[in-house]
């Protein structure tokens, strides 16, 4: 609100008339700093009259009249200002004058940042629609080909969309696609780091779930504003009002319920409220983030996604975030470096530039870069090659640095009796992420008698050195969406090496608890059977010894069953019922109230001994 001083040369705020002189022509940002009001609070006032404005949106005086009520204020409308029309805003709130829509284009030479493509991760829980969600924004199947319709791995995705805040204009936004499996956390907290906007999916029929809220906390910690998409409202049992109470719980305010965070009711399969996400992601792209780049600046970017072709060689998925990458430039990817021989952008096509905000696929690079390094560009390739030679070293002694800081009680822990066992493994995924993804998951299984160890792990098919290393380690090779060639079939056999392969990683993970699991000593039990008194001992021909005439006191005695001998309070012997009759016949189990001869070998009875019947029950331990 005003607070009765000049703000600027040309605006007087007179508190005691609350009138506020404001140009003929103003943008929603400067309209903001002049009445002292948060832009995000004008632009909501401009939602609820059916209008999204972006901060640089020219104001026709109509509507900054109509804005000015609305906060309790009279404006004066002065001359002078930059001669230019109202936009779509002012068009659909009153104004009449044409709009000037203004253009968001690379000039050739000039310098500084421009607008680029806001980059949106699209996030949440498995199997809320997330991917479906990206499909119909951009108009193509991603779903269709992910085992158990789990999205594996990130998918980076430009799409190209009506601006509906310039009429007739086009506009470009980038989506993330990240996985909702629990197993892929890091993953999603990377796809929170490069980006603009977090959209987190929430199906209206099973509200917030435990990926939703870890990926609240992602996009949190990243500082990136976030949008609802409550999904799937065309279903049975859809509560979007329910949806919104529970994000409440973990500080998330939406709109409807007076805070900040946009929440768009969808449904992605039916193509309902698409338009409305698309414009509430403008409108806080606009709003909260201005994301902008200079595309003259020499370019940066991070590995979304990276893995090994067989007939293309490494492939990596790269986000340009700063200036513009170019076929045939040398690059150094964290400990990788080669010069571009291809880029493919998202829809296939060959591309010789991407500019910030572009996701890419290039080819060119000496050695798999893990997701999240930063690619840079160098003068030439010896320059590539020696930052990316540094790099690895830097990352080598890192490496051994973490390796070597074990305290004496982490030693104690661990070797103490020989109790900690471990179990080799050698990872192999289709692409770098995924892999990462599946030793973080196991990293993470804490037992203090078993652990994991990790051999190795890669990306691509599995192979005969990987079978060599696997005999000489002892380790099993788990392999995630990868084939197995036949060389290394055949040594495999031959070594005796165990080979899983898997599509779905929580298999693979379930996989690798049971062999954990198996490394376990079972646990014995001592499970009461009943009870016997010895009445008289008597010898048989051929009995091989003294046999016992008992008498079952309570419960059941059976052959081979386990025997505890008491004379008085002395335990006098303990062994396994070797023989057991009846009237002189072999019988398998007495029961309670039944008179029976008892064998036991090393065991001389005498009247009067109690003989306590058990059972060893073993039971195979899981994790």
């Amino acid at each position: 609100m005003p607070d009765g001083r000049d703000t600027q040369s040309n605006v007087a705020v007179k508190e005691a008339t609350r009138v506020v002189d404001i140009p003929a022509v103003v943008s929603l940002k400067d309209f903001a700093e002049l009445i002292k009001v948060p832009p995000a609070d004008i632009q909501r006032k401009l939602m609820s009259l059916g209008v999204l404005a972006s901060l640089n949106q020219k104001l026709s005086p109509e509507v900054v009249t109509r804005l000015a009520k609305n906060f309790g204020l009279t404006v004066n409308i002065t001359a002078g200002g930059p001669t230019a029309s109202a936009g779509p805003a002012a068009a659909a709130a009153g104004g009449s004058a044409k709009p000037v829509v203004p253009v968001k284009t690379r000039v050739k030479g000039a310098g500084g940042p421009v607008a680029r493509p806001p980059v949106v991760t699209i996030m949440g829980h498995v199997d809320h629609g997330k991917t479906t969600l990206l499909d119909a924004i951009r108009n193509a199947k991603v779903v269709d080909s992910e085992f158990g319709g789990i999205t594996q791995h990130i998918g980076a995705y430009q799409v190209e969309i009506d601006d509906p805040l310039n009429e007739g204009q086009k506009r470009k936004m980038t989506f993330l696609d990240t996985p909702g499996h629990a197993a892929f956390t890091a993953m999603r907290a990377r796809g929170a780091q490069v980006t603009d906007i977090a959209v987190i999916v929430v199906a209206a029929d099973d509200g917030v779930m435990p990926q939703t809220i870890e990926a609240i906390n992602h996009a949190k910690a990243a500082g990136v504003p976030i949008v609802i998409a409550i999904n799937k409202i065309d279903k049975d049992g859809a509560n979007p009002d329910r949806v919104l109470t529970q994000l409440t719980e973990y500080d998330i305010m939406p709109e409807k319920y007076g805070g900040n965070v946009l929440a768009v009711e969808l449904s992605a399969i039916q193509k309902l409220g698409l338009d409305d996400l698309l414009e509430a992601i403008l409108l806080v792209a606009d709003a909260e983030v201005d994301p902008k780049a200079d595309p003259n600046a020499s370019a940066i970017g991070v590995v979304v996604e990276a893995q090994l072709d067989k007939g293309r060689g490494v492939v990596a998925t790269v986000l340009v975030e700063q200036g513009t990458l170019r076929s045939g430039d040398a690059i150094v990817v964290g400990s990788a470096h080669g010069r571009i021989r291809a880029m493919i952008n998202d829809r296939g096509q060959r591309v010789e530039r991407a500019t910030p905000s572009t996701p890419v696929e290039i080819l060119g690079l000496n050695s798999i870069p893990s997701s999240g390094d930063r690619l840079e560009v160098a003068k030439n390739e010896k320059e590539a090659r020696q930052k990316a030679t540094a790099k690895a070293v830097e990352d080598r002694d890192t490496k051994l640095a973490a390796n070597t800081r074990v305290t004496l009680e982490d030693l104690v822990k661990q070797y103490r009796d020989g109790t900690v066992k471990e179990l080799n493994v050698i990872i192999k995924g289709d692409v770098q992420g995924s892999v990462e993804a599946v030793i973080d998951s196991l990293a993470r299984i804490n037992h203090p008698e078993v652990k994991c160890a990790f051999i190795a792990s890669g990306v691509g098919t599995i192979g005969e050195a990987d079978v060599e290393q696997a005999a000489a380690t002892g380790a099993m090779i788990f392999g995630f969406n990868v084939r197995l060639d036949g060389a290394a079939a055949k040594a495999a056999e031959a070594g005796h090496v165990v080979i899983k392969e898997f599509k779905i990683i929580y298999d693979l993970i379930d996989a690798v608890k049971l062999a954990m699991a198996a490394l376990l000593d079972p646990i014995y039990e001592e499970v009461p059977l009943g009870t016997a008194e010895v009445r008289m001992p008597f010898k048989l021909p051929r009995a091989g010894g003294v046999v016992a005439g008992s008498y079952i006191q309570d419960g059941k005695i059976t052959r081979n069953s386990s025997v505890r001998v008491r004379r008085g309070k002395t335990l006098v012997h303990e062994g396994k019922v070797d023989q057991l009759k009846r009237e002189k016949d072999d019988v398998r189990e007495v029961a309670y109230g039944y008179e029976c001869g008892i064998l036991i070998p090393g065991y001389n009875p005498e009247v009067g001994d109690s003989i306590e019947i058990f059972e060893i029950k073993k039971t195979i331990r899981t994790i």
